[in-house]
């Protein structure tokens, strides 16, 4: 009986690292995704400027 909860517990522990491990890849993408976000915003303003330039000025 004993040997059956060490190998449960070493199971739940080695579980619990992995479970840590995603977490934490998970929130270091959001990280990146959040330090990126200024350049795409300012991509897709200048996207839509170049496209209102196109649309309303004559040339």
């Amino acid at each position: 009986v004993i040997a059956i909860v060490y190998v449960l517990y070493r199971g739940f522990f080695a579980l619990w690292r992995a479970a840590e491990q995603i977490f934490r890849a998970f929130v270091e993408l959001l990280m990146v995704l959040v330090s990126v976000l200024p350049f795409i915003l300012l991509a897709g303003i200048i996207a839509a400027a170049g496209s209102y330039v196109i649309q309303h000025v004559n040339l």
